[in-house]
């Protein structure tokens, strides 16, 4: 007696192909695999993610993925800035200082009406001493006479 290849049917079994159409319905925010929880743990069916997802994805059911986007907002008003020395910003970046140095923190102090950087410290480590350093080297630099000119 010799094997003999039996011919099988579809691969994809379309008995609950109704069923996830119907939960997508009642639930048009849920992404491929709450489809399947929610059928898993509300209807007692156990379905493969595969399986929904191959579903919903030929009948144009997937829900697109949100973006977050990151919005800067300024806390100042545009006329504030007219002159020098009104606004002032501080900036941290971290530096690759090479393989001897390691990582080099840097943070700068801005005047909002020129962009220019005003005060800068240059350190290994990133404390708040950094900052305070920083913001001296820019009040002794543009203001040496007092933030009134009095001294």
């Amino acid at each position: 007696m010799y094997y003999r290849q039996q011919t099988r049917g579809s691969r994809a079994d379309r008995q609950w192909d109704e069923q996830i159409i119907a939960v997508c319905g009642e639930k048009p925010a849920y992404g491929y695999r709450r489809v399947q929880w929610w059928m898993k743990h509300a209807l007692a069916l156990k379905l493969n993610r595969k399986r929904v997802l191959r579903v919903m994805r030929e009948r144009g059911l997937l829900v697109r993925s949100r973006r977050l986007r990151v919005t800067r907002r300024k806390e100042w008003r545009q006329g504030e800035r007219d002159a020098t020395n009104q606004i002032w910003q501080m900036d941290m970046t971290k530096l690759w200082a090479g393989p001897a140095w390691g990582w080099a923190y840097l943070v700068s102090v801005i005047d909002c009406c020129t962009r220019q950087i005003v005060g800068w410290d240059l350190s290994l480590r990133c404390r708040t001493q950094e900052a305070i350093a920083a913001l001296e080297r820019a009040v002794l630099e543009r203001l040496a006479e007092g933030s009134r000119g009095s001294g």
